[in-house]
């Protein structure tokens, strides 16, 4: 059964069984500018652009979700197109058509440049190609300036630009993913992706591009300092990573050493993991403890039994959407991801939002708009019991939103300033609405 939100007075639930559990907030304490939530859709693409299903789906992603910011890949490799960039077209209209203020913002990404710039002269992986023992560097800008107009020529003008998806991953397998690697500084054997930033940025510059150059999108953050420190940080608007090898505890050192060090925009552009819970807890560090300005997950569209994902028996994970030839299943992660998309815009801000006991089950993280009238509170319990919580320092009036093991980023209720939120176990809950002056407006124990 769906609990809905209790609307207690502060006397009565001092004898429940649940402890009563404080979040104390302060608005007046602001941290970073958030970019937006989003998703990939590379590799794949068509099968999500061509599906009978497509419509729903969409609506999904980009009006219940409201996804602020989509990433594709780079596919540039012929002025007459392809499948995929039609399909990349086709998703973006979708978007546009279901979305206002220009959103989603795109990400566009190189996984490999094309094969003639390549030493295997293959996609799929290798690193730059040499000309007179020189690495091609100003073949790869000129590319990329090429893709970018090329690509607006097709209605699709990227908000963020990122010249190598994971330099620092080195695949010798046969089944290696499209790929380029490069190391920080140049060798023999492989490039410098400082050197490919710049040669990128001069041919941006010669074609008047003005767009957000971010990277270096390295495998994990634990690498990404190493890059940096031989980067010409003033080229890039922003610094990005993914947290492979990361769980919900094991990078917070990770998180603290680069919320320290780094003085640029950080942002976390790809990941997954097969639990929604984990996911969230994740989304929770990186924009507490590191500040990230943008989360961006792993895939949106896997086809349905390909490595038994998604077959009867087993659940769509690590992908949003697991896509049958008529069918489609939804995982669950997709209503992790809202109850901080739906509600957390870009341009709002993160403010201070903390347990009043160290030893809290309860993670919380709170935001507010750019005019100060509207705040949206998350709420994690990731213990199996049931969490009673109170906001202090924040009158909001509004609604809650919960994903648990039976609900999906549902309204599950009206909040008003004073009340006490029920919390399910191992569950996500949002508060959302507008400040109201009053302390306390909660005169019942009724559901409202």
């Amino acid at each position: 059964m769906i609990l809905l939100m209790l609307l207690i007075p502060y006397t009565s639930i001092l004898t429940a069984a649940v402890t009563l559990q404080t979040i104390q907030t302060d608005t007046n304490t602001e941290f970073q500018t958030i970019e937006g939530f989003g998703a990939a859709d590379a590799f794949d693409e068509q099968l999500l652009a061509n599906h009978p299903c497509k419509e729903k789906i969409y609506d999904l992603i980009f009006k219940d979700m409201g996804m602020s910011i989509l990433r594709f890949r780079n596919h540039f490799y012929s002025e007459n197109g392809d499948a995929v960039v039609s399909a990349q077209i086709d998703t973006v209209n979708a978007a546009r058509k279901r979305m206002a203020d220009g959103l989603p913002k795109i990400l566009l990404s190189a996984w490999s440049p094309p094969a003639e710039l390549k030493s295997n002269k293959n996609t799929t992986w290798g690193t730059l190609a040499k000309e007179g023992g020189k690495f091609v560097y100003e073949k790869y800008g000129e590319w990329w300036a090429r893709s970018l107009q090329w690509y607006a020529s097709k209605g699709i003008f990227p908000e963020y630009v990122s010249i190598q998806n994971e330099p620092d991953w080195e695949c010798e397998l046969k089944s290696c993913y499209d790929g380029c690697h490069m190391d920080p500084t140049e060798s023999s054997k492989y490039p410098s992706y400082s050197n490919a930033l710049e040669a990128a940025s001069a041919a941006m510059k010669r074609a008047k591009l003005n767009y957000k150059l971010i990277g270096p999108e390295t495998i994990t953050g634990h690498y990404l300092e190493n890059y940096t420190k031989t980067m010409n940080l003033s080229l890039v608007w922003g610094l990005a990573h993914h947290d492979y090898f990361c769980t919900a505890d094991s990078c917070i050192d990770m998180f603290k050493q680069l919320e320290s060090d780094i003085q640029k925009p950080l942002m976390m552009t790809e990941y997954y993991t097969k639990s929604w819970m984990e996911t969230a807890l994740i989304v929770h560090s990186s924009l507490t403890v590191e500040n990230v300005v943008a989360y961006v997950y792993w895939g949106i569209p896997w086809p349905m039994g390909k490595r038994d994902i998604g077959t009867p028996g087993h659940p769509c994970e690590i992908y949003l959407f697991c896509l049958g030839s008529q069918n489609y299943t939804v995982n669950r992660m997709v209503y992790a991801l809202m109850q901080y998309a739906r509600f957390v815009r870009p341009g709002w801000k993160r403010v201070q939002a903390l347990a009043s006991s160290g030893d809290s089950t309860v993670k919380a993280s709170a935001f507010k708009d750019p005019l100060g009238s509207n705040f949206t509170v998350v709420l994690i319990n990731s213990a199996s019991e049931e969490a009673s919580v109170t906001l202090d320092g924040i009158s909001i009036e509004g609604f809650v939103y919960q994903t648990s093991a039976n609900q999906t980023c549902e309204h599950v209720g009206p909040h008003k300033p004073g009340c006490t939120l029920i919390l399910p176990g191992q569950s996500i809950t949002t508060v959302n609405g507008f400040a109201h002056s009053a302390p306390s407006l909660c005169v019942s124990t009724k559901n409202c």
